[in-house]
Formats: C-alpha cells, sequence, structure tokens
C-alpha cells in the first residue's frame, strides 16, 4: 500500500472530524476546511489506489519479460545453429529488400 493510500485516508478521517466538530460548535470556517480535507484526502488516496495498480501492472509484465529473456536464452543456448541460420536468413532478405528498395528510387531520378 502507497503512503499516499495511508496519508489521504488520515485526511479524510481528520477532515470529517473537524467538520463534524465545527457544525457541533457552529464554526462554518472549521467546517468548510474540514470539508476541503476530506475532498483532498480523497484524491490523494484514489492517486494512491492508482498508483498501487499501475506498479502492479509494471511487476507482472517486467516478471513476463524476464521470463521470455530467460526462455529464448535457453532456446539459443539449445540450438545455436539454427538460430544462426534464421539470423542469417532474416539478413539476407533485408539486405535484398534494400539493394531492391535502392534500386527502385535510382531508377525513379
Amino acid at each position: 500500500m502507497s503512503v499516499d493510500c495511508i496519508d489521504g485516508s488520515e485526511r479524510v478521517a481528520a477532515g470529517h472530524l473537524q467538520d463534524a466538530v465545527g457544525g457541533l460548535i457552529g464554526d462554518r470556517t472549521m467546517q468548510a476546511r474540514g470539508m476541503f480535507d476530506e475532498a483532498a484526502g480523497s484524491v490523494q488516496r484514489t492517486f494512491g489506489q492508482v498508483e498501487n495498480a499501475v506498479r502492479g501492472g509494471l511487476d507482472g509484465t517486467l516478471g513476463k519479460a524476464r521470463k521470455t529473456g530467460r526462455e529464448l536464452s535457453d532456446f539459443v543456448g539449445e540450438r545455436p545453429y539454427l538460430v544462426t541460420g534464421v539470423a542469417l536468413g532474416f539478413g539476407l532478405v533485408l539486405g535484398a529488400l534494400a539493394l531492391g528498395a535502392s534500386r527502385v528510387l535510382r531508377e525513379r531520378v
């Protein structure tokens, strides 16, 4: 739980108490400050909840990326010739495409 969630909840509670006390003693300024603190605390708590959700999502994504990296490393280690052949073929295709594109561009000029 983030600090903003805790601080926001505390501010909501304090604002609610200040609003109630202001109402009991008839101090409208105290009531207004209490209402403001309640609203500000609610916003701060919501920010903390969003922050927690984003961090949770990023942690999950990072874990998946690390797992995929380990799996890819294992695959390359187990099949180095296959991976080298695929990389070579991919490079040849890209080179042929680049060469063809440069010829097309020269013909247009």
